[in-house]
C-alpha cells in the first residue's frame, strides 16, 4: 500500500508526507486504519474514524472496437485499471509471427497502448494481429476480453510450400 498526504496550504509546514507500507497485499485482503498527526510540539490528535480499503482485481467487461485493421485504435472497457505501469500494465492480440526455418507459430503479439485510465485502455492493432481473445495484463494479473477480435487486413496464416524451394 501506498499513501501520500499533502498538506493544507492553510497550515504551513514540511510540504507531502508520503510512506510505503512493507508488506504484501492481495486481492480480496480489507484493510482497516485510523489516522492521527503529530505536531512540533509532540502532542497528538485524536484519531481518526476507522476507514477500510479493499484491494480489488481489475476486471475487463468488453471489448468495444471487435474489428479494425493493423495500426487501427481499439477500446477495451473495464474497471480498476489503476495508474498506467509500462512494465506491467499491457495488452496483446492473438496473432502469429513468422521464424526462419520453422514458418509461421501463432502467438501473443503486444499492441501499443495509446490512453490508459481507470476503466478504458485504448491501445493500436499490432501487425501480425488475427482473430481471438485479447488479453489484457495489470499489475502482473491477465485477463481476456469477453468478445473476440478479428483483424479485418488481410494477413498471412501459412506459406506453402514451406521448404522455400519454388522449383518442386
Amino acid at each position: 500500500l501506498y499513501a501520500s498526504i499533502h498538506q493544507s496550504p492553510l497550515y504551513p509546514g514540511t510540504g507531502t508526507v508520503s510512506f510505503d507500507d512493507l508488506f504484501a497485499t492481495n486481492v480480496g485482503d480489507s484493510w482497516y486504519y485510523r489516522v492521527s498527526s503529530v505536531d512540533s510540539d509532540g502532542d497528538e490528535s485524536e484519531l481518526s474514524p476507522e476507514s477500510s480499503l479493499v484491494i480489488t482485481d481489475f476486471i475487463v467487461t468488453q471489448l468495444v472496437t471487435t474489428a479494425a485493421g493493423v495500426g487501427d485504435s481499439v477500446e477495451i472497457i473495464g474497471e480498476n485499471f489503476g495508474t498506467y505501469d509500462d512494465t506491467t500494465d499491457k495488452v496483446f492480440f492473438p496473432g502469429v509471427t513468422f521464424t526462419p526455418g520453422v514458418g509461421f507459430e501463432p502467438d501473443m503479439i503486444e499492441a501499443t497502448i495509446l490512453e490508459h485510465e481507470i476503466n478504458r485502455i485504448r491501445c493500436t492493432v499490432p501487425s501480425g494481429a488475427t482473430t481471438g481473445q485479447v488479453l489484457v495484463q495489470n499489475n502482473g494479473l491477465s485477463q481476456n476480453t469477453p468478445e473476440d477480435f478479428t483483424n479485418t487486413d488481410p494477413y498471412i496464416e501459412s506459406i506453402s510450400p514451406i521448404h522455400g524451394n519454388t522449383d518442386d
